[in-house]
């Protein structure tokens, strides 16, 4: 009975990728394609890792707005802050400086 677990284990060992491997999968499949293996192997650690689907979800919504501000003209910045919020911006990290 050991030895059909042996191999069950190696045989999800070669399916079964691990969270550092899966992450990269993630973030390179937003600049080239996977392979049909790779994007199944990613698809199953997907379905059992909570933390890696969150940061699946997490990289799309990046990809998603680093697209969209690429797109905007650089001439016409889409947010301003006044200059309230500048000096208490500058300010708060001052503080955050002479803290640490």
């Amino acid at each position: 009975m050991s030895n059909l677990k042996t191999k069950i284990y190696k045989g999800m060992n070669k399916v079964m990728l691990d969270c550092e491997t899966a992450s990269l999968f993630v973030a390179q499949k937003d600049y080239s394609k996977l392979s049909i293996l790779n994007r199944i192997k990613l698809w199953l650690h997907l379905l059992t890792c909570k933390h890696c689907r969150e940061f699946a979800r997490q990289s799309r919504s990046i990809t998603y707005y680093m697209k969209v501000l690429g797109s905007i003209n650089e001439n016409e910045p889409v947010h301003k802050l006044s200059d309230d919020q500048k000096k208490h911006i500058i300010e708060e990290v001052e503080k955050q400086q002479y803290t640490n």
